[in-house]
């Protein structure tokens, strides 16, 4: 079992914290070959039979590799890192509500950016309990639901319109102008327990 870190925003985390967020997605990056060229993945295969977590890969122009996801595998651990402050020996973490202001009220005072949270100030720990490929736009209700992006009241509905009204702004606000929705990258569908 390893562990490693991995980056939510803020609202992401108050969603792990309230148990409606379950699962991330995130972009299979292009992979680089021996020659150290990079190239855009244009397919993904089934696992290779050796390993769950390799999968084939094709991608432009002919060259195909295999790849495995960097954020580990099933059994290992995600720490998440997340906007905080060191307060007085104290950390105060911007989706814990009740304490925020602290920092927002002072003008002295600035969030440390996600990024550079060390582990000993990590508070949530993530279980992997499956890890699968798919293209982005493949998401469904469930996935949506499980990625802790829709309202608490929210039992169903029309599919587009959920992704157009809750989905895609999420993602789009996340990766900015790189693997918009547009783009329909592959993805990375880590479903995982807080432990």
């Amino acid at each position: 079992m390893k562990e490693r870190p991995i980056i939510f925003n803020t609202e992401m985390v108050k969603a792990v914290l309230e148990g409606r967020k379950i699962q991330t997605r995130r972009v299979v990056r292009r992979i680089k070959d021996q020659e150290k060229s990079y190239w855009n993945i244009k397919e993904l295969i089934l696992p290779y039979p050796r390993d769950g977590l390799v999968w084939n890969v094709r991608c432009e122009r002919g060259y195909s590799g295999h790849i495995k996801c960097p954020y580990g595998k099933v059994g290992d651990r995600l720490w998440v890192r997340e906007t905080w402050f060191n307060f007085w020996g104290g950390i105060i973490y911007r989706a814990a509500d009740e304490y925020a202001s602290i920092v927002d009220d002072d003008p002295d005072n600035t969030w440390k950016p996600s990024i550079h949270m060390p582990r000993w100030a990590s508070r949530i720990t993530l279980k992997i309990t499956d890890i699968r490929v798919e293209r982005l736009q493949e998401i469904k209700y469930e996935g949506m639901k499980a990625e802790g992006c829709l309202p608490k009241n929210c039992c169903g509905g029309e599919r587009e319109t959920l992704r157009k009204e809750y989905w895609i702004p999420l993602w789009n606000s996340i990766y900015k102008k790189e693997n918009t929705w547009q783009d329909n990258p592959w993805v990375w569908v880590i479903k995982f327990k807080v432990i």
